[in-house]
């Protein structure tokens, strides 16, 4: 499933698919992490466990080594790993308004804005210089917000959901990383002010994760009284917003200011 994922031409998914891939995020509680409690117990089956894991990440590596899933870290590969991988590898457009009402009734919504928020934890709001660690959890954040738009695009269900889930879990942690991108945007780009050097640095995947977090608040407040009224009570967001109209396009390469200041 993970590497029909990556294909987003051919890429066909059904209910019972979905519904499989979902389950599996939860497998690695019955295992432990990477197998751990397979292994304990002892016997053919963790060592089946431990056979097949080495083989998926043999797998993974001749990918990476292919120019591909460059995200992945091959030392966390576990069953649970790779099916949030794949989950938020789906074109969620492409499968219709089915997937978004199923993504949601089986329980995935929950998930990623659970991952999306404990990614959120790691990043540091006195800290402009992210690290290595922070950059990987940004680029997931990122990833999890591309779902969460796609689901949540003209959806109200979906919509109403995310704002109320786990007393507004989702806004909590995107008013937290947008502050933080904003922040971040401003350090590297006093230091890397030119389009090609950009690119190539870690500014480019924060930029991205901004503009991410920027559609998903876009969806759930157009339109929308309850989403408006939790969003505007997040205390600095508007001055977060303010800085990243007036202050962060002078820091980003010219082609990339129209999409931040229409968003």
């Amino acid at each position: 499933m993970f590497i029909l994922s990556r294909d987003r031409l051919t890429m066909d998914l059904d209910t019972a698919t979905l519904s499989q891939m979902l389950a599996l995020l939860d497998s690695d509680t019955r295992h432990g992490d990477g197998g751990g409690e397979a292994t304990r117990e002892g016997g053919r089956g963790g060592a089946a466990y431990e056979r097949v894991r080495g083989k998926v990440r043999e797998l993974c590596g001749m990918m990476q080594r292919g120019g591909h899933v460059k995200h992945l870290d091959l030392d966390r590969i576990s069953t649970s790993y790779i099916a949030m991988e794949t989950l938020l590898g789906l074109t969620s457009r492409k499968a219709g308004e089915w997937f978004k009402t199923e993504l949601r009734t089986l329980g995935g919504l929950d998930h990623i804005i659970t991952t999306m928020s404990s990614c959120a934890d790691f990043l540091d709001d006195e800290c402009e210089e992210p690290s290595d660690l922070q950059i990987e959890k940004i680029r997931k954040i990122d990833r999890c917000m591309r779902v969460l738009e796609n689901v949540s695009y003209m959806n109200t269900e979906n919509q109403q959901y995310v704002i109320c889930f786990k007393q507004n879990m989702l806004i909590l942690a995107m008013t937290r990383v947008l502050g933080q991108c904003q922040r971040c945007i401003e350090s590297v780009g006093e230091h890397d002010s030119q389009a090609s050097e950009y690119r190539a640095s870690n500014g480019a995947a924060i930029f991205d994760c901004l503009l991410s977090v920027l559609r998903v608040f876009l969806n759930i407040t157009h339109d929308n009284e309850v989403g408006s009224i939790k969003v505007g009570q997040q205390t600095g967001l508007i001055k977060t917003l303010l800085l990243c109209v007036l202050q962060v396009p002078q820091y980003v390469p010219t082609d990339k200011r129209f999409d931040l200041l229409v968003l």
